[in-house]
């Protein structure tokens, strides 16, 4: 594939754009097209949008980006899977597309440490505090979601324990919460689960 254009547009992030004058077969030479790419690529009716599908695939290939950290969202979205952003635009009538890569933030997949404070009262009318511990991570196969659609979430996982804290713990005498702390830390994993 003939290069056009490539320029750095800031320190990590690098526009390519190419011009696609190749058939379909000369396209598909040399790419190792999983089951799920292949099902995406029949999926496309002409040929012109199966050449630009094809063209992506050898362009990710010709910048060492591997093609099992490339997928697809729910809409169709294209992203990688090690954090890096990759948007992909065609533009005119001999379909350029524009790749543009780089890091857009990091996440960390250890398992980190929520100490929530709770304020409540038992049945028995005594105000107590209690300190609930929540243990989280993000799951590998969903960092895509951790990163763009939570917002806050350590926020989120607060107002989840205050809710399932305050439902439990008004229900019970002060003796009992001591009692059946296992009962108050199954109800918080039940609801953040």
């Amino acid at each position: 594939m003939p290069e056009s254009h490539r320029e750095i547009l800031e320190n990590e992030t690098e526009m390519v754009i190419w011009e696609i004058t190749e058939t379909e077969t000369e396209l598909q030479n040399g790419l190792s097209l999983s089951f799920e790419a292949l099902k995406r690529l029949s999926k496309r009716r002409s040929s012109i949008h199966r050449k630009g599908y094809l063209a992506i695939r050898q362009l990710l290939k010709s910048l060492g980006i591997p093609p099992e950290i490339h997928q697809y969202d729910d809409i169709g979205a294209p992203y990688l899977t090690d954090g890096r952003f990759i948007s992909i635009r065609q533009s005119g009538l001999h379909f350029r597309i524009p790749i543009i890569d780089r890091i857009a933030g990091r996440i960390s997949l250890r398992i980190l440490q929520l100490d929530v404070i709770v304020e409540t009262k038992t049945k028995d009318d005594v105000f107590v505090k209690l300190k609930v511990s929540v243990q989280y991570k993000v799951v590998r196969e969903k960092v895509y979601d951790a990163f763009y659609k939570l917002d806050y979430p350590q926020d989120q996982i607060t107002s989840y324990v205050f809710d399932v804290v305050r439902a439990v713990v008004p229900k019970m005498k002060l003796d009992d919460v001591f009692e059946k702390k296992d009962d108050i830390a199954n109800a918080v994993k039940g609801e953040l689960n």
